[in-house]
């Protein structure tokens, strides 16, 4: 009969056995699905960042609405000036 099947690390040289090698083998599998997942979530996230940021232009279509920047600079202009009891009247 023969002996336990052995296999050799590349990285140290040292020999392991097939359950050993089984168990390393299904720890890489394991390491590529997570970075897989993490991989697909990033690319999930920005295209639902892109979306949410294009939601105004699909409904409502290439008007500036409540984001104007210079609409937003008036308003603080006319709160420091007038404050904000005059600004919510």
């Amino acid at each position: 009969p023969r002996g336990p099947i052995l296999f050799v690390r590349r990285s140290t040289g040292n020999v392991m056995s097939a359950p050993e090698a089984a168990e390393t083998a299904c720890r890489l599998l394991f390491k590529l699905i997570i970075v897989f997942l993490q991989v697909f979530l990033v690319i999930y996230f920005a295209y639902a960042a892109y979306s949410i940021r294009l939601y105004p232009i699909k409904e409502y279509g290439m008007l500036i609405h409540e984001f104007d920047p210079w609409f937003n600079y008036r308003a603080t202009e006319y709160l420091a000036e007038h404050g904000l009891s005059q600004f919510f009247k």
